[in-house]
């Protein structure tokens, strides 16, 4: 093989393969993970396969948790829920108690549809009017145990 006007053995470039090799795992050795990365890491080695799922926009409208809940196990579907708008929690429209008002309420429910075995996942509308805000709020969602997060990019403000 040859790097430039040098040549180099098979045995030389795989030494050299084997140090870059060795100081990546020391790069990655010492650093630190964040716990919501591990905990992802640890659910896709044991995550079932992909399954359907049901959206879910306001507990007022398509029913509460407590209901939801069994009837998507019974049938073998996953949840996604409608977490924020923008900046504002689901609660600032859905006016049931237990509806969405922050990562504890997400927290509450995504563990109530897991220990059904209903995976959770959530969704969002972001509109781009605090970005740092809607992403922090984003990471917060996940954080409290969804597994995922679809965002939701509507093309003006009276999509619906």
């Amino acid at each position: 093989m040859r790097i430039g006007k040098h040549a180099l053995s098979r045995r030389q470039f795989l030494s050299a393969m084997g140090v870059m090799a060795g100081a990546g795992v020391l790069a990655l050795a010492n650093t630190e993970c964040d716990p919501a990365v591990v905990r992802r890491l640890a659910q896709s080695r044991n995550a079932p396969p992909l399954q359907h799922a049901v959206w879910v926009w306001q507990f007022s409208i398509d029913g509460a948790v407590g209901q939801i809940a069994p009837t998507l196990a019974e049938n073998n579907l996953a949840v996604v829920v409608k977490t924020h708008d923008g900046t504002d929690w689901m609660a600032t429209y859905d006016d049931v108690p237990g509806a969405i008002d922050g990562p504890s309420q997400v927290a509450t429910i995504a563990g109530l549809f897991e220990r059904y075995g209903v995976p959770f996942h959530a969704w969002a509308v972001v509109k781009g009017i605090d970005p740092s805000r809607e992403a922090q709020m984003a990471a917060d969602v996940l954080s409290a145990g969804a597994r995922s997060l679809t965002l939701d990019l509507e093309s003006d403000p009276k999509f619906w």
